[in-house]
């Protein structure tokens, strides 16, 4: 999955930024959710990058939830705070994108 993110914000559509924005093309690199079905109950872990900078984004309560980014040095260290966050219930599970066509 490729987000759009402009100057740190991230852009519902894919359409041009306004002049001296910045673009960086941000993909999901591993993605882990508690199982919560419900909006209340749901949370969900992503570690992101576009290639240099390497991100932690925690949600609770599905899309229109509240979320934390962390921005993190590298790929292991997001790791390390993807861990942090989803702790030691054994109820996450990764969720892993279809390679196979629709």
């Amino acid at each position: 999955m490729i987000l759009m993110v402009v100057d740190g914000v991230r852009s519902p559509d894919a359409g041009f930024p306004l002049s001296g924005c910045t673009v960086h093309r941000v993909m999901i690199q591993r993605h882990w959710w508690n199982g919560g079905r419900s909006t209340r109950f749901r949370r969900d872990v992503y570690i992101r990058s576009d290639g240099q900078r390497w991100d932690v984004l925690a949600q609770i309560g599905g899309p229109a939830g509240r979320s934390r980014v962390h921005e993190c040095p590298s790929g292991s260290s997001a790791l390390i705070v993807a861990n942090a966050w989803r702790g030691s219930d054994s109820s996450w599970q990764e969720v892993v994108a279809s390679t196979q066509p629709s």
